[in-house]
């Protein structure tokens, strides 16, 4: 789930919810198309070579993520094997490299006050995106990051295992804590309001306990997941079907009628976001996609998608959801679905999405990015890698391409 995320998420027997999918932040601009008239040529900045890249596995480009704080990126790599791990602070304007370590084993969160890394030892640290200084100290076997919190895990004992939360500005003190063999660490949900550990769903600022969270039939996996505190919906899967139903938070009971998803091997991802009226999944055969209403539960529309879609995705953008493959050489490429009636509004013919700026959508082939506009997938232009065989990555506001000889480069339009 690091470098490509595929939609297929493991069922967990018990409970533990993996990280939220609600795909989109539906952003506020989505009213208005581009034009290839007013969409400016696009180009590619000057390279900036990467430290250590030599020391990196060759058979992958370095990986880029957001910082957590605005004009810096975060490239990393892994020597062959993951013995070693090679971390750079990137300024995107100036095209330079703030700082650089190898002191860490990986990036576990970003957030506007700092970079939590973990080293190989169990230890975790607090870093300060500009400068690469430790803001912060403390033991974990594994770290979730929400808003200004983390929760943590220190499984040393196995007989009491011990969960953590605490904010982030001062991660030496617990704000929380629970403890007990049956903890694990799950995935945040519910707009970053819920974290699941396991044996229980607790708030994660306060770690009380959600009231929502009885214990589904016996021999039945199940997780919850959902946009928001108030847009919640749980999954669960009998070891022939799975179905999916919409959850009060409030009473712990379900809305609406339980909804099939066929006979899924995992849970397909929640394609939802905090404004839109309905929730959309795919059924098990990948190509049917349902919407219910976050009001009643009730299916509103289904839409029946190509058979050449392979465990496709889906990002909200506006009232449009971008229907696209995980795989770069996907024949279809990129459908826009009419998120209120299902209609399908718009196809670009190749390519898979990278992701959303402002109106427009970036498409990579393999070979070259194109630009769309979100809403209609209408053309606007397109550019070839840098070098063959570029990573491509939409990260906060701009495009990077991070190339085999471990070249970084930004887009420029």
């Amino acid at each position: 789930m690091a470098m490509l995320w595929f939609g297929i998420r493991p069922m967990l027997s018990g409970g533990g919810a993996p990280q939220s999918s609600g795909v989109g932040a539906n952003p506020s601009d989505s009213g208005q198309p581009s034009s290839p008239e007013t969409f400016s040529p696009m180009s590619w900045s000057a390279a900036l070579a990467i430290p250590d890249y030599q020391k990196c596995y060759q058979g992958l480009p370095p990986d880029v993520q957001e910082s957590g704080v605005d004009g810096i990126d975060l490239v990393s790599c892994s020597s062959e094997g993951a013995v070693d791990f090679y971390l750079h602070a990137v300024d995107v304007s100036k095209l330079q490299v703030l700082w650089s370590t190898s002191a860490y084993h990986q990036v576990d969160g970003t957030t506007p006050d700092g970079v939590v890394v973990s080293a190989a030892d169990g230890d975790s640290y607090v870093l300060d995106a500009r400068t690469g200084n430790v803001l912060g100290h403390f033991h974990s076997e594994g770290v979730r990051t929400s808003g200004g919190m983390l929760v943590t895990i220190d499984g040393s004992d196995p007989a009491n295992h011990v969960v953590c939360g605490r904010k982030i500005t001062d991660v030496g003190t617990c704000v929380w804590t629970k403890s007990g063999p049956d903890l694990s660490l799950g995935w945040v949900f519910g707009g970053g309001a819920w974290v699941d550990l396991g044996s229980e769903i607790v708030d994660v600022t306060t770690g009380a306990p959600a009231s929502f969270f009885p214990q589904p039939p016996p021999n039945t996996t199940f997780e919850y997941d959902g946009p928001a505190k108030d847009r919640v919906v749980r999954m669960t899967y009998n070891g022939a079907q799975g179905a999916i139903q919409l959850w009060n938070t409030q009473t712990g009971t379900g809305v609406g009628p339980v909804a099939s998803l066929g006979g899924i091997a995992s849970f397909p991802p929640l394609i939802a976001d905090s404004e839109l009226p309905n929730y959309m999944v795919f059924d098990s055969d990948w190509r049917t996609l349902r919407a219910y209403s976050w009001q009643t539960g009730e299916q509103q529309w289904q839409t029946t998608l190509a058979p050449e879609f392979d465990h496709p995705l889906g990002k909200i953008y506006g009232n449009t959801v971008l229907v696209y493959s995980p795989f770069i050489q996907s024949p279809i490429g990129v459908l826009a679905v009419d998120a209120g009636t299902g209609e399908v509004t718009g196809q670009a013919p190749q390519g898979s999405l990278r992701g959303v700026i402002a109106s427009v959508a970036y498409l990579d082939d393999g070979s070259t990015i194109a630009a769309v506009d979100a809403t209609t997938l209408a053309p606007l232009g397109s550019l070839a890698y840098p070098e063959p065989d570029a990573l491509i990555s939409v990260v906060g506001d701009h495009v990077v391409a991070m190339t085999q000889s471990g070249q970084y480069y930004v887009l420029q339009i």
